[in-house]
């Protein structure tokens, strides 16, 4: 007969052996907040820790790797050996050791690469450990800081693109024109927002691929049939698609002189061909009206008639085109009178937080609706900028002078300065009212 003792000892040991030795070291865990920011907590490593730090998608696509850089206080350890600390990603996808020493420590920062490949969108764990070599005790060391060398990379090289380019022209002279794009109304105000500099080199250099391929519609109306014609729309919308294709690589579809049906069947094959990653821009130069009674806001295609809204395009009409439309962000820029109509109301002032690099991921990585006009509820000029508009022409020299890749609410601020100097008409950026807009912003990318 066995002892009640041994058995106690023996289902003492094998509970022992299960929890301590089969059991998975339960490690601390630290979160690293911002990415973009570095974590200062002291963090003590001898068995495990682990770091969880959120990563967007935009950064992992900008860069093959990222650079962790480890800032270490000292080690404790027998005098023996060697002590290694060793960083597992995401459940050993990636693995790296690296080396303290012994008699010749020293405490330069250490710097490991991850490829971008083994990490993920969203939260990724990063476990620190340590092992000494020549003997069975663990040795510790304490980690300072943790950082990223974000990248900061130069522009690649793109192929351009050949745009479509479809034409309509009328066959008629361009008579008088009206130095308009519409009749008089009361004025809308704005408040003033805190934007990036332009060409300033402060704004993020990151990889263009990362954001997407390009497409615009612009659309130029000078000939109109049955209303005054205008000075310079085609001119406009020319400049305008040269200058999105030869710098910021745009394929490009080009519209002059259109109708009601073919501004609708360009709009119908960019909504067929573009998907969930591309960006989407359509510049409107031309004529715009307004219904004194339902204050609803028109562009006015070349067939249309003063006194007769069958041809004209409704806010609506444009607003349930964008909905449909697959693509990522959509900007729609409209030079003509009470194109203020398509906002939501005046422009508020944008909160910002984070690097201008934090914040161009952040909203190139989210939904966009929205709209730069050319002025409020009001008439807006049809020359005062040379061979262009008073609004074209600031939005040129804005795109012209623009060297960073940067979101459209930066260059807003610039754009409207020009302006308002210039004429009594103050543009306004906002986003667009139910089109399911998502709190992004259309981004430019020079290339």
């Amino acid at each position: 007969m066995v002892p009640p003792g041994r058995y106690l000892n023996g289902i003492c040991a094998f509970v022992f052996a299960t929890l301590v030795l089969h059991f998975p070291v339960l490690a601390k865990e630290y979160h690293w907040e911002k990415y973009s920011a570095p974590l200062t907590e002291k963090i003590r490593v001898a068995s495990a820790v682990d770091v969880m730090v959120d990563l967007p998608e935009l950064l992992l696509a900008a860069t093959e790797d990222l650079r962790l850089v480890i800032e270490h206080l000292g080690i404790g350890n027998d005098g023996s050996g060697e002590l290694r600390g060793i960083l597992t990603v995401n459940n050993q996808s990636f693995w790296k050791s690296y080396t303290f020493g012994n008699s010749k420590f020293t405490e330069d920062p250490i710097t490991i690469a991850i490829k971008t490949k083994d990490l993920k969108s969203g939260v990724n764990k990063l476990r620190f450990s340590s092992q000494r070599s020549g003997s069975t005790v663990q040795g510790w060391y304490t980690i300072t800081r943790l950082r990223f060398n974000l990248p900061k990379l130069a522009n690649i090289n793109v192929q351009p693109v050949e745009a479509s380019q479809t034409a309509h022209a009328s066959n008629s002279k361009i008579a008088d024109a009206s130095s308009k794009r519409g009749p008089s109304i009361a004025k809308s105000s704005l408040a003033n927002s805190e934007k990036y500099p332009v060409g300033s080199g402060s704004g993020p250099r990151l990889k263009p691929l990362a954001f997407g391929n390009y497409h615009a519609l612009v659309i130029g109306n000078n000939d109109y049939q049955n209303i005054s014609r205008l000075k310079t729309a085609v001119t406009d919308a020319k400049a305008v698609a040269a200058l999105l294709q030869q710098k910021y690589k745009f394929n490009v579809s080009l519209l002059l002189n259109a109708t009601r049906s073919e501004i609708f069947l360009a709009v119908s094959k960019m909504r067929g061909m573009l998907n969930r990653t591309d960006n989407l821009l359509v510049y409107y130069a031309g004529h715009g009206n307004i219904d004194p009674e339902t204050q609803r806001g028109y562009w006015l295609p070349v067939d249309a008639e003063r006194s007769n809204k069958a041809n004209w395009i409704a806010n609506e009409d444009i607003t349930s085109e964008l909905k449909a439309i697959k693509a990522k962000h959509v900007l729609i820029i409209a030079d003509s009178c009470y194109s203020g109509t398509l906002t939501r109301g005046p422009d508020v002032a944008t909160m910002r937080s984070g690097s201008a690099e934090e914040w161009v991921l952040r909203m190139a990585a989210r939904r966009s609706r929205t709209v730069l006009t050319s002025g409020g509820l009001e008439p807006v000029l049809d020359a005062g900028g040379g061979r262009h508009s008073v609004f074209a022409q600031a939005f040129l020299r804005t795109l012209k002078d623009n060297e960073q890749i940067i979101d459209m609410d930066s260059l807003y601020e610039t754009i409207r300065r020009r302006v308002v100097l210039n004429a009594r008409q103050t543009p306004l950026y906002s986003d667009i009212r139910f089109a399911g807009h998502d709190d992004g912003d259309f981004v430019f990318v020079p290339r």
